[in-house]
Protein backbone atom coordinates (compact mmCIF):
# COMPACT_ATOMS: atom_id res chain seq x y z
CA UNK A 1 0.00 0.00 0.00
CA UNK A 2 1.30 3.47 -0.85
CA UNK A 3 2.37 5.50 2.16
CA UNK A 4 0.12 8.48 2.97
CA UNK A 5 1.93 11.59 4.20
CA UNK A 6 0.84 14.71 6.07
CA UNK A 7 3.24 17.63 5.77
CA UNK A 8 3.53 20.23 8.54
CA UNK A 9 5.08 23.57 7.63
CA UNK A 10 4.84 27.32 7.38
CA UNK A 11 5.81 30.11 4.97
CA UNK A 12 9.26 30.39 3.42
CA UNK A 13 11.48 28.12 1.35
CA UNK A 14 12.42 25.84 4.24
CA UNK A 15 8.95 24.33 4.12
CA UNK A 16 8.23 24.99 0.45
CA UNK A 17 11.17 23.18 -1.14
CA UNK A 18 10.82 19.80 0.65
CA UNK A 19 7.06 19.91 0.16
CA UNK A 20 7.29 20.58 -3.58
CA UNK A 21 10.02 17.97 -4.08
CA UNK A 22 8.12 15.09 -2.50
CA UNK A 23 4.88 16.06 -4.25
CA UNK A 24 6.70 16.25 -7.61
CA UNK A 25 8.28 12.85 -6.94
CA UNK A 26 4.83 11.29 -6.68
CA UNK A 27 4.61 10.62 -2.95
CA UNK A 28 1.07 10.61 -1.62
CA UNK A 29 0.79 13.84 0.37
CA UNK A 30 -2.80 13.87 1.62
CA UNK A 31 -2.71 17.08 3.64
CA UNK A 32 -0.77 20.16 4.65
CA UNK A 33 -1.02 21.46 8.21
CA UNK A 34 -0.08 25.01 9.24
CA UNK A 35 -0.37 26.70 12.63
CA UNK A 36 -1.89 30.11 13.23
CA UNK A 37 0.81 32.23 14.92
CA UNK A 38 -1.55 34.37 16.99
CA UNK A 39 -4.18 31.79 17.89
CA UNK A 40 -3.43 28.91 20.24
CA UNK A 41 -6.99 28.41 21.44
CA UNK A 42 -9.21 28.24 18.38
CA UNK A 43 -10.37 25.18 16.52
CA UNK A 44 -9.12 24.02 13.13
CA UNK A 45 -10.03 25.70 9.86
CA UNK A 46 -9.70 24.56 6.27
CA UNK A 47 -7.98 27.14 4.07
CA UNK A 48 -9.76 27.13 0.73
CA UNK A 49 -7.79 28.00 -2.40
CA UNK A 50 -9.78 31.18 -3.01
CA UNK A 51 -10.11 32.20 0.63
CA UNK A 52 -7.15 34.58 0.62
CA UNK A 53 -5.09 36.38 -1.99
CA UNK A 54 -1.54 35.00 -1.96
CA UNK A 55 -0.39 38.30 -0.46
CA UNK A 56 -2.63 37.77 2.56
CA UNK A 57 -2.12 34.11 3.39
CA UNK A 58 -2.27 33.83 7.20
CA UNK A 59 1.09 32.13 7.65
CA UNK A 60 4.67 33.15 8.32
CA UNK A 61 6.82 34.20 5.38
CA UNK A 62 7.04 37.07 2.96
CA UNK A 63 3.64 38.13 1.68
CA UNK A 64 3.15 37.90 -2.04
CA UNK A 65 5.71 35.12 -2.47
CA UNK A 66 4.97 31.55 -3.49
CA UNK A 67 4.73 29.47 -0.35
CA UNK A 68 3.73 26.06 0.86
CA UNK A 69 0.02 26.93 1.10
CA UNK A 70 -0.23 28.15 -2.48
CA UNK A 71 1.83 25.13 -3.57
CA UNK A 72 -0.60 22.79 -1.81
CA UNK A 73 -3.59 24.48 -3.43
CA UNK A 74 -1.92 24.13 -6.82
CA UNK A 75 -1.48 20.42 -6.24
CA UNK A 76 -5.05 19.94 -4.99
CA UNK A 77 -3.91 19.09 -1.46
CA UNK A 78 -6.18 20.19 1.41
CA UNK A 79 -4.75 22.71 3.87
CA UNK A 80 -5.62 22.60 7.57
CA UNK A 81 -4.88 25.62 9.78
CA UNK A 82 -4.72 24.84 13.51
CA UNK A 83 -4.93 26.95 16.65
CA UNK A 84 -5.33 24.81 19.77
CA UNK A 85 -3.17 21.73 19.16
CA UNK A 86 -5.31 19.64 21.52
CA UNK A 87 -8.68 20.80 20.22
CA UNK A 88 -10.99 17.82 19.75
CA UNK A 89 -11.83 18.80 16.17
CA UNK A 90 -8.15 19.25 15.33
CA UNK A 91 -7.27 15.76 16.52
CA UNK A 92 -10.26 14.34 14.66
CA UNK A 93 -9.16 16.03 11.43
CA UNK A 94 -5.65 14.61 11.79
CA UNK A 95 -6.99 11.11 12.31
CA UNK A 96 -9.23 11.44 9.26
CA UNK A 97 -6.19 12.09 7.05
CA UNK A 98 -5.35 8.42 7.75
CA UNK A 99 -1.65 9.14 7.10
CA UNK A 100 1.11 6.75 8.09
CA UNK A 101 3.86 9.40 8.27
CA UNK A 102 4.11 13.06 9.26
CA UNK A 103 6.91 15.26 7.92
CA UNK A 104 7.69 18.60 9.52
CA UNK A 105 9.83 21.46 8.21
CA UNK A 106 9.75 24.77 10.09
CA UNK A 107 6.53 23.98 11.92
CA UNK A 108 6.38 26.55 14.76
CA UNK A 109 4.90 24.38 17.51
CA UNK A 110 6.19 21.45 19.53
CA UNK A 111 4.09 18.41 18.61
CA UNK A 112 2.25 17.00 21.65
CA UNK A 113 2.11 13.28 22.30
CA UNK A 114 -1.44 13.22 20.98
CA UNK A 115 -0.06 14.16 17.55
CA UNK A 116 3.06 11.99 17.72
CA UNK A 117 0.96 8.92 18.38
CA UNK A 118 -1.33 9.27 15.36
CA UNK A 119 0.84 8.22 12.35
CA UNK A 120 1.88 4.57 12.53
CA UNK A 121 5.35 5.25 11.13
CA UNK A 122 5.94 8.29 13.29
CA UNK A 123 6.91 11.89 12.59
CA UNK A 124 10.16 12.98 10.95
CA UNK A 125 11.58 16.49 11.12
CA UNK A 126 14.12 18.34 8.97
CA UNK A 127 16.45 20.11 11.41
CA UNK A 128 19.17 22.50 10.14
CA UNK A 129 22.10 21.28 12.23
CA UNK A 130 24.15 18.14 12.71
CA UNK A 131 22.30 16.73 15.70
CA UNK A 132 22.84 16.26 18.58
CA UNK A 133 24.54 19.67 18.31
CA UNK A 134 22.36 22.78 18.20
CA UNK A 135 19.08 21.37 19.32
CA UNK A 136 16.40 24.00 19.77
CA UNK A 137 14.17 26.37 17.79
CA UNK A 138 16.77 28.61 16.05
CA UNK A 139 19.80 26.47 15.21
CA UNK A 140 20.97 28.59 12.27
CA UNK A 141 21.18 31.74 14.41
CA UNK A 142 23.38 29.98 16.95
CA UNK A 143 25.62 28.36 14.38
CA UNK A 144 26.30 31.75 12.79
CA UNK A 145 26.77 33.26 16.27
CA UNK A 146 29.45 30.73 17.18
CA UNK A 147 31.15 30.90 13.79
CA UNK A 148 30.43 27.21 13.19
CA UNK A 149 32.38 25.77 10.29
CA UNK A 150 31.03 22.20 10.30
CA UNK A 151 27.30 22.23 9.86
CA UNK A 152 24.60 20.30 8.09
CA UNK A 153 21.01 19.08 8.17
CA UNK A 154 19.48 16.17 10.06
CA UNK A 155 16.39 14.16 9.22
CA UNK A 156 15.25 12.69 12.53
CA UNK A 157 12.24 11.07 14.12
CA UNK A 158 10.37 13.16 16.64
CA UNK A 159 9.70 12.19 20.23
CA UNK A 160 8.69 13.93 23.44
CA UNK A 161 12.16 15.46 23.86
CA UNK A 162 13.14 18.45 21.71
CA UNK A 163 15.18 17.38 18.65
CA UNK A 164 16.34 14.26 20.50
CA UNK A 165 14.77 11.50 18.38
CA UNK A 166 16.56 8.89 16.31
CA UNK A 167 18.45 10.00 13.23
CA UNK A 168 17.29 8.76 9.83
CA UNK A 169 19.84 10.61 7.69
CA UNK A 170 22.33 13.50 7.89
CA UNK A 171 23.93 15.63 5.21
CA UNK A 172 26.72 18.17 5.62
CA UNK A 173 26.39 21.59 3.97
CA UNK A 174 28.71 24.53 3.43
CA UNK A 175 27.67 28.16 3.65
CA UNK A 176 29.54 30.66 1.45
CA UNK A 177 31.23 33.69 3.00
CA UNK A 178 28.57 36.27 3.78
CA UNK A 179 25.72 33.78 3.44
CA UNK A 180 22.39 35.48 4.16
CA UNK A 181 19.60 34.00 6.23
CA UNK A 182 17.60 33.44 3.04
CA UNK A 183 20.52 31.65 1.38
CA UNK A 184 21.02 29.48 4.46
CA UNK A 185 17.35 28.50 4.42
CA UNK A 186 17.62 27.62 0.73
CA UNK A 187 20.78 25.52 1.17
CA UNK A 188 19.44 23.59 4.16
CA UNK A 189 15.99 23.13 2.61
CA UNK A 190 17.51 21.55 -0.50
CA UNK A 191 19.60 19.20 1.64
CA UNK A 192 16.51 18.22 3.63
CA UNK A 193 14.53 17.56 0.46
CA UNK A 194 17.33 15.38 -0.91
CA UNK A 195 17.33 13.27 2.24
CA UNK A 196 13.57 12.82 2.10
CA UNK A 197 13.80 11.58 -1.48
CA UNK A 198 16.50 9.12 -0.36
CA UNK A 199 14.58 7.59 2.55
CA UNK A 200 10.91 7.75 1.54
CA UNK A 201 11.13 4.90 -1.02
CA UNK A 202 12.06 2.53 1.85
CA UNK A 203 9.24 0.44 3.22
CA UNK A 204 10.59 1.27 6.68
CA UNK A 205 12.77 4.33 7.24
CA UNK A 206 15.99 3.22 8.98
CA UNK A 207 17.20 5.16 12.01
CA UNK A 208 19.71 5.06 14.84
CA UNK A 209 19.93 6.76 18.25
CA UNK A 210 21.63 10.13 18.50
CA UNK A 211 25.19 10.13 19.90
CA UNK A 212 25.45 10.92 23.60
CA UNK A 213 28.48 13.12 23.05
CA UNK A 214 28.30 16.62 21.54
CA UNK A 215 24.78 17.40 22.75
CA UNK A 216 23.94 21.11 22.87
CA UNK A 217 20.71 23.08 23.13
CA UNK A 218 20.10 26.79 22.54
CA UNK A 219 16.83 28.61 23.11
CA UNK A 220 15.33 31.82 21.75
CA UNK A 221 18.01 34.52 21.20
CA UNK A 222 17.83 37.60 23.41
CA UNK A 223 19.07 41.16 22.88
CA UNK A 224 22.32 40.21 24.63
CA UNK A 225 22.91 37.54 21.99
CA UNK A 226 22.95 40.25 19.31
CA UNK A 227 25.73 42.21 20.97
CA UNK A 228 29.19 42.08 19.42
CA UNK A 229 32.44 43.37 20.85
CA UNK A 230 35.40 44.67 18.86
CA UNK A 231 37.50 41.64 19.86
CA UNK A 232 35.40 39.35 17.67
CA UNK A 233 37.19 38.10 14.58
CA UNK A 234 36.05 40.11 11.60
CA UNK A 235 34.81 37.12 9.58
CA UNK A 236 32.84 35.75 12.52
CA UNK A 237 31.13 39.12 13.04
CA UNK A 238 30.47 39.58 9.31
CA UNK A 239 29.05 36.10 8.78
CA UNK A 240 26.97 36.30 11.95
CA UNK A 241 25.26 39.56 11.03
CA UNK A 242 24.71 38.34 7.47
CA UNK A 243 23.39 34.92 8.44
CA UNK A 244 21.25 36.20 11.31
CA UNK A 245 20.18 39.35 9.47
CA UNK A 246 16.50 38.80 10.18
CA UNK A 247 17.30 39.37 13.89
CA UNK A 248 18.64 42.92 13.33
CA UNK A 249 19.40 45.31 14.92
CA UNK A 250 22.79 44.27 16.29
CA UNK A 251 25.00 46.26 18.64
CA UNK A 252 28.78 46.56 18.26
CA UNK A 253 30.83 47.81 21.20
CA UNK A 254 33.91 49.46 19.71
CA UNK A 255 37.27 50.03 21.40
CA UNK A 256 36.30 53.46 22.74
CA UNK A 257 33.43 51.86 24.62
CA UNK A 258 30.78 53.43 22.40
CA UNK A 259 27.98 51.11 21.26
CA UNK A 260 26.85 51.32 17.63
CA UNK A 261 23.47 50.02 16.46
CA UNK A 262 23.78 48.13 13.17
CA UNK A 263 20.95 47.09 10.86
CA UNK A 264 23.06 45.60 8.05
CA UNK A 265 26.65 44.70 7.31
CA UNK A 266 27.79 45.09 3.71
CA UNK A 267 31.44 44.14 3.51
CA UNK A 268 34.68 43.67 5.44
CA UNK A 269 38.35 44.47 5.04
CA UNK A 270 41.16 42.59 6.73
CA UNK A 271 43.81 44.90 8.18
CA UNK A 272 44.84 48.25 6.75
CA UNK A 273 42.97 51.45 7.48
CA UNK A 274 39.23 52.22 7.13
CA UNK A 275 38.31 52.95 3.47
CA UNK A 276 35.91 55.69 4.50
CA UNK A 277 32.84 56.52 6.57
CA UNK A 278 30.57 53.73 7.75
CA UNK A 279 33.43 51.37 8.63
CA UNK A 280 33.80 49.95 12.15
CA UNK A 281 37.15 48.79 13.47
CA UNK A 282 37.33 45.21 14.77
CA UNK A 283 40.19 43.12 16.12
CA UNK A 284 41.63 42.23 12.72
CA UNK A 285 40.08 44.67 10.27
CA UNK A 286 37.00 46.75 9.48
CA UNK A 287 33.29 46.16 8.85
CA UNK A 288 31.19 48.29 6.52
CA UNK A 289 27.89 48.73 8.34
CA UNK A 290 24.60 50.56 8.04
Amino acid sequence: MKRKIVFLGMGGVYSLIPFEKIVAAGFDVVGLVTARPDDKEGGPAWIESDAYPVSELPIYGQTGERNVVSAAHGAGIPVLSVGDMEHEDTLEALVEFDAGLYITACFPRILPNTWLGIPEEGCVNIHPSMLPSYRGPYPLFWQFYHGEKNTGVTLHFMEEGIDSGEIARQKSVKFPEGCSAQQADLITAKAGAEMLLEVLPNLAIPSSPQPKDGVSYFGVPTKNDREITSDWGIKRAYNFMRGAGEWAPFWIKIKSGKVIEVMQVHSFQVGGSPPGEGWVEMKDGFLQVE
